[in-house]
């Protein structure tokens, strides 16, 4: 699923939501292009991933793998002011990255 922010007719930015396993979804892509960083973007779409996670009472997962202009302390900080918490996720239904991983979790149960 895509979440995406278009600022005049131009994609400022995207959030992708990939299932893992029943009612558990990863955050497998967020990116701001670089004109429009700065501006509460990733902020919005996240808020609208979280929105659509609680309508849909699914948990969101953030496994952190930073490559642009954060980095990965800077990442959970910025996590946890939008309430997501350190915890830990089995990746092995997945398919993807095999064993627990360090990751952050939004879940409003």
């Amino acid at each position: 699923m895509k979440i995406a922010k278009s600022i005049k007719d131009v994609k400022a930015g995207e959030l992708t939501l990939k299932k893992l396993w029943a009612n558990e979804w990863e955050i497998e892509y967020l990116l701001v292009e670089p004109a429009y960083r700065g501006n509460g973007i990733a902020s919005e779409l996240l808020e609208r991933a979280k929105a659509y996670a609680v309508k849909k009472e699914l948990v969101l997962i953030s496994y952190l793998e930073p490559v642009g202009s954060l980095d990965q302390s800077q990442m959970k900080s910025w996590l946890v002011k939008h309430g997501f918490k350190h915890g830990w996720y089995d990746f092995t239904n997945s398919f993807r990255r095999g064993s627990n991983k360090r990751v952050m979790i939004f879940n409003e149960k």
